[in-house]
């Protein structure tokens, strides 16, 4: 939140966040750095912010939590609104539609 529309060019939230999303860390953890990053960048879109999103909310294992997939979506959402992304566009359509009957129960 520290960084909601701070422009630096040592870019502290990317620097930081993106190693907490990897798997393996707890859900909690995962989730607030997606949305971390999606507010952190919301309205300016980098590459690398959808390079560290992009394989959290495509994630279609089974041990993937729909929260969190959802929440990188959202993140993704906030960071590339209005940009025609088709990778994050893609992404997001192409992750809802497979996830299951049981996962959007949840």
């Amino acid at each position: 939140v520290v960084n909601c529309g701070v422009r630096d060019e040592v870019d502290p939230a990317l620097g930081l966040l993106p190693e907490h999303l990897e798997e393996g860390k707890p859900d909690t953890i995962r989730m607030t750095a997606a949305l971390g990053l999606g507010l952190a960048y919301a309205g300016n879109p980098k590459e690398e912010v959808a390079e560290a999103l992009i394989p959290v909310a495509a994630d279609t294992s089974t041990t993937a939590n729909i929260e969190v997939v959802s929440i990188a979506c959202l993140a993704l959402g906030l960071v590339f609104a209005g940009t025609s992304n088709e990778d994050v566009c893609t992404t997001i359509v192409q992750r809802m539609m497979e996830a299951s009957e049981t996962e959007l129960n949840q």
